[in-house]
């Protein structure tokens, strides 16, 4: 698989936005790319993140997969969380006797 420098995806990716170059198939065609579902793939990350989307380490991190919690970090985590949303609904109802 072949990797790309950032610099070089951003030219292919404004090249194609621009619309000199035509549609993928055409792009991806005068930048030698293996196919078009590379440069949408570019444009896509480009759309969502900006420049940076181009950037290696940030599709890697957006691809990487969350840790496991262990039972009590998991635990802790979700009385905080329950806390949290009895709170919010507490205001909520309060917010309602409020208005009638």
């Amino acid at each position: 698989m072949m990797r790309y420098s950032k610099e070089f995806k951003l030219e292919v990716v404004q090249s194609y936005l621009s619309g000199e170059t035509g549609g993928y198939q055409e792009t991806s065609k005068l930048y030698n790319l293996s196919d078009k579902k590379t440069l949408r793939n570019w444009v896509s990350l480009y759309r969502q993140h900006g420049e940076s989307g181009l950037d290696s380490k940030l599709r890697r991190m957006l691809h990487r997969k969350p840790k496991p919690e262990n039972a009590s970090s998991e635990m802790l985590r979700l009385r905080i969380e329950n806390e949290y949303l009895r709170k919010v609904l507490e205001e909520r109802e309060l917010k309602k006797k409020i208005r009638y």
